[in-house]
């Protein structure tokens, strides 16, 4: 399901309550959430942390560096579960006619 960003904060990106609700109704559950770091590593920022859910799952992907990495969060705590790196070679390779 996607939500749009309710800040106008450069770099920042913000739910409302009234998303957050819906998405828990039209779900069984909600696993986790997915966002990108555009200037920096895969890792949460303190905004993540802070701002973040209590429980549940991340993925953050670093654009500059091609990489996704997989969290579990715990009590506002993150843990490193996998990190994997994104080949974009095969969008530049050219058709062989």
């Amino acid at each position: 399901m996607r939500k749009h960003n309710r800040t106008t904060q450069p770099g920042g990106f913000l739910l409302a309550n009234k998303d957050l609700r819906e998405a828990a109704a039209r779900a069984s559950g909600i696993w986790g959430s997915f966002h990108s770091h555009p200037i920096s590593e895969a890792d949460p920022s303190n905004g993540d942390i802070t701002g973040g859910p209590r429980d549940g799952h991340a993925i953050i992907y670093d654009l500059i560096g091609d990489e996704f990495r997989l969290w579990r969060i715990s009590r506002y705590k993150w843990d490193l579960l996998k990190s994997f790196d994104f080949d974009r070679s095969w969008l530049f390779e050219a058709e062989d006619d």
